[in-house]
């Protein structure tokens, strides 16, 4: 009788752990929490360099929480997040917003400031990805008017009015490259847009 009500127990048990970590994945999946777990993500460190890879832990799934509509710009801005910690950046706000406009991150790496535009973009495989995203190809396709760079930094200026911030700082563009049903995503960051809007490249982040 005893032998029978521990296996019975164990059994119960089992069944709860199983229901539990379901429920757990379902919520982890939808608020986009530890996204990290769910990609292979490359990463980029800029123009000039190759790709290199960068394997996070992964987890098994059967395809099922992909079957739900994703967000594909909070997730693009969860592995933006976490890629610039990887880089040694400093991540103080996300989606910092004003009336005028909105900061996607705001980050900070020595005494610089920098305040980050993110691109996400879906693709349905990787093989759609590497096509048009490639290390010999790839060329900025953004545009950003000079109204919204007037927004851009009317919203930095009020951010480091009310941090009472007076130092360096600059704005960065990082493209995040999505392919959900393969879990993977690849990362490209340019710092300082600024400077390559003078050389007569179009932005768009709309």
């Amino acid at each position: 009788m005893i032998v029978l009500l521990v296996l019975h127990f164990q059994a119960i048990h089992k069944l709860w752990i199983d229901l539990w970590t379901v429920w757990i994945t379902d919520i982890y999946f939808r608020q986009v929490l530890q996204i990290s777990l769910f990609f292979n993500i490359i990463i980029g460190h800029s123009t000039q360099e190759r790709f290199t890879l960068k394997h996070f832990s992964s987890v098994e799934n059967s395809g099922r929480m992909f079957h739900m509509k994703l967000d594909v710009g909070k997730i693009g801005e969860s592995i933006a997040a976490e890629y610039l910690e990887s880089q040694g950046f400093t991540v103080l706000e996300r989606n910092y917003s004003q009336t005028v406009g909105e900061i996607d991150i705001v980050c900070r790496k020595g005494r610089i400031l920098h305040f980050v535009e993110v691109k996400a973009t879906e693709y349905p495989n990787r093989v759609k990805l590497e096509e048009d995203v490639s290390y010999e190809t790839h060329q900025i396709n953004l545009r950003v008017d000079d109204q919204k760079m007037q927004n851009l930094r009317k919203v930095i200026s009020i951010y480091n009015s009310e941090r009472k911030f007076k130092g360096v700082y600059v704005i960065d563009a990082l493209f995040v490259y999505l392919v959900p049903y393969e879990t993977y995503a690849a990362v490209e960051m340019l710092e300082d847009i600024e400077l390559e809007l003078t050389k007569g490249d179009d932005w768009d982040f709309e």
